[in-house]
């Protein structure tokens, strides 16, 4: 059975790294593996992932690619940050009071806009500095929706658990 290596993704620049795609790679390299198995155990490495990840760790990629983790970073009120779910709630029960809203056709409405107060955010870093390949800027992590889930749920848990999460300028 041939090796599986991470090194191949950089000659897929334009495409999203499907299972599929994977697998390709790995049989034309004389893997043996069944298409299930091998999902399956792609399946229980990102799982183990993740879940290291949400303990506080870091994931070193290897081959060069660097480390994903979860990084605290602290908000910037100069800039305020709309929150989207709690405006839309707002604006809904607005709505439903018969206001009218803000807009830029209507400077005299209610302003609906609820902007995020905590001190800092949480979200998956990819510590690109430390990454070997080529044109490393063209790359980008995207958590799933699935795992960021994971990490809103983790802090609705335990509203000690940011604690876990290195914040950014720091060691």
């Amino acid at each position: 059975m041939a090796p599986f290596t991470l090194a191949f993704l950089s000659k897929y620049r334009r495409m999203n790294h499907l299972s599929k795609h994977i697998y390709k790679h790995y049989v034309e390299r004389g893997g043996d593996l069944s298409y299930r198995l091998f999902k399956e155990i792609l399946s229980a490495f990102n799982e183990e992932a993740m879940d290291q990840i949400l303990d506080g760790r870091e994931l070193d990629m290897g081959k060069g690619l660097s480390r994903l983790s979860i990084m605290r970073i602290d908000r910037d009120f100069n800039r305020p940050t709309i929150d989207w779910k709690s405006s839309n709630e707002l604006r809904d029960e607005l709505l439903a009071e018969g206001e009218s809203l803000y807009s830029k056709d209507n400077p005299d409405g209610v302003k609906w806009f609820v902007y995020f107060t905590d001190e800092w955010y949480l979200r998956f870093y990819w510590e690109k500095k430390r990454c070997q390949i080529k044109n490393r800027s063209a790359y980008r992590f995207d958590a799933t929706w699935g795992n960021k889930g994971r990490l809103k749920d983790l802090l609705k848990s335990d509203p000690l658990a940011y604690r876990k999460f290195r914040v950014r300028g720091q060691a």
